[in-house]
């Protein structure tokens, strides 16, 4: 969300052991299971300038709302994703990404959801909300909240993986608002457990009146909808 303010302490992300134990289930007996290990290294954003505004206070290394998902057909196939390099007044540099095989080996990559990350939407300076839900097929989507301060926008954008998210492709800008007028937020994407290639985005469009006057406070619910496997 773009009003969310950030701890200035940078923050490990980590996966807990439900997301060991459920990939240990799945391999072989003897698997070491259980425990906590950090999946975060480094930064991909560091060198990142864009997405400044008059009043934020960037955060480097700063990683904030985790969310993770689990391949159903492969339980040790896992995605977590989560925002990098909070801002003090909404949004990251870009949302970031770790991915595994076998529940225990992570590896990180980045979304394509700002103009931070490589091959990413340049309309957004920022990404925000990141959230990930893999398909009976093992296609992965993502969604998140972008937001560029220089247009005083805001949207949502969406990816998918076809590699359990060593690769993300089809980066979709599924509404983009260039007014004070509307904020986009309070997104997440569910894939559906029986229709292979379906996946539903959901979001709230909040409207704060012309030019972001207040005159006005509603927040319909959006919808987006794709059936070939997030390519549209």
């Amino acid at each position: 969300m773009r009003a969310w303010v950030s701890a200035a302490a940078s923050l490990a992300v980590i996966i807990g052991t439900f997301v060991t134990a459920t990939a240990a289930a799945a391999d072989s007996p003897g698997s070491p299971g259980g425990g906590v290990q950090r999946v975060s290294q480094g930064d991909p954003y560091a060198g990142c300038t864009l997405g400044a505004s008059q009043t934020g206070v960037n955060y480097p290394s700063a990683e904030v709302e985790p969310d993770v998902s689990v391949d159903p057909s492969h339980p040790g196939r896992v995605i977590g994703v989560f925002q990098q390099d909070r801002w003090s007044d909404g949004a990251a540099h870009g949302i970031a990404a770790v991915y595994s095989a076998n529940g225990r080996d992570f590896h990180e990559t980045t979304l394509p959801f700002s103009g931070c990350a490589p091959g990413g939407l340049s309309l957004y300076g920022r990404a925000s909300d990141p959230w990930v839900s893999f398909g009976p097929d093992g296609t992965a989507y993502a969604t998140g909240l972008g937001d560029d301060p220089a247009r005083n926008a805001s949207g949502v954008v969406a990816a998918t993986s076809y590699d359990g998210g060593r690769t993300w492709r089809n980066a979709t800008d599924l509404i983009d608002d260039p007014s004070a007028e509307f904020g986009d937020d309070k997104n997440s994407v569910t894939a559906d457990p029986v229709r292979a290639g379906t996946a539903y985005a959901v979001w709230d469009r909040l409207d704060f009146g012309p030019n972001g006057d207040g005159s006005k406070f509603s927040g319909p619910a959006m919808l987006s909808v794709t059936h070939d496997s997030g390519r549209t």
